[in-house]
């Protein structure tokens, strides 16, 4: 008979799976992704700021314009990064659909097809962005779980064959 040494790798593995799952479910990502965007959001505002003070020097009207439109982008990042993307997704995700089925020919059809999508919307609108980010990572965290669960099921089965 042959010896399969993969059962200590497996049980690893599976065992780190479980321990990312269980992070995914107990970490409270909104934070993180809180500071992201502000870390972002300054970025932004310094690799614009040069150009702008430049725009202003010179008085380029279109210099300006064009570098305080990121100057503000990065602002509503540090500030207002949350809710405003949700909801501009939201937003995106419930119109644009809606357009679509309203534009075909075939209207039943494409319904069935968009709404998914518009449920998705109306859903970032209703819940909120910290509630969707939060759920989000808790049915990743019970997904990796799982998979790890089922995957260390299955290497110890499969080891079984080789002793």
């Amino acid at each position: 008979m042959r010896r399969n040494n993969a059962l200590p790798v497996i049980l690893t593995i599976g065992i780190l799976g479980i321990l990312l799952g269980a992070l995914l479910i107990f970490v409270n990502f909104a934070k993180v992704i809180d500071i992201l965007f502000i870390i972002i959001g300054i970025i932004i505002l310094i690799c614009n700021l040069p150009a702008f003070i430049f725009s202003l020097t010179s008085a380029n009207v279109p210099g300006i314009l064009s570098s305080v439109l990121p100057i503000a982008a990065g602002i509503l990042m540090i500030f207002w990064h949350e809710s405003l993307l949700f909801y501009i997704l939201g937003i995106y995700l419930l119109i644009l659909p809606l357009c679509r089925v309203l534009l075909s020919k075939d209207m039943k059809r494409n319904l069935k097809i968009e709404l998914p999508r518009m449920i998705v919307g109306v859903l970032l609108l209703l819940i909120g962005p910290g509630t969707a980010f939060n759920a989000l990572f808790d049915v990743a965290g019970y997904i990796v779980i799982a998979f790890s669960v089922l995957f260390m099921i299955y290497g110890i089965i499969r080891s079984r064959k080789y002793y």
